[in-house]
């Protein structure tokens, strides 16, 4: 996470993988999962967490889309990195800002501009 926010719970994790994984958090083993379970931070730790590793997957490296893992944080938009294991230091791959907030920004941008045009144009009105 790099943001103040905190992960407490993982929704849903991908389906299509021919084995279970394991996720962790620190050196505390979660369990094996497959596609489909969800875990619950908040009810194993009592809050939510900073980070947490998925471990047993064979995966591209370069493609930070292949595992669609559904987030839910202790704060309505959050910040973190998703790298592969291995590749932290050198290469992390971002994860993209969900598309409804990207629409909330483009939507208000556009309607900044509309509205300063509008009032560009009244104040160019002649007053009567």
């Amino acid at each position: 996470m790099t943001s103040d926010s905190l992960f407490t719970s993982i929704l849903n994790l991908p389906g299509g993988f021919d084995s279970p994984f394991t996720v962790s958090v620190g050196e505390t083993i979660l369990g094996e999962f497959t596609g489909g379970d969800s875990i619950d931070f908040v009810s194993l730790f009592g809050s939510g967490v900073k980070e947490f590793s998925v471990t047993g997957l064979n995966v591209d490296p370069t493609n930070p889309a292949v595992f669609p893992i559904k987030l839910d944080f202790d704060t309505d938009v959050a910040s973190f990195d998703m790298y592969t294991l291995g590749y932290q230091e050198s290469d992390p791959k971002k994860v993209p800002e969900p598309s409804s907030v990207l629409g909330l920004l483009a939507f208000g941008a556009v309607s900044a501009v509309t509205l300063r045009k509008r009032q560009q144009k009244l104040a160019a009105q002649p007053c009567r």
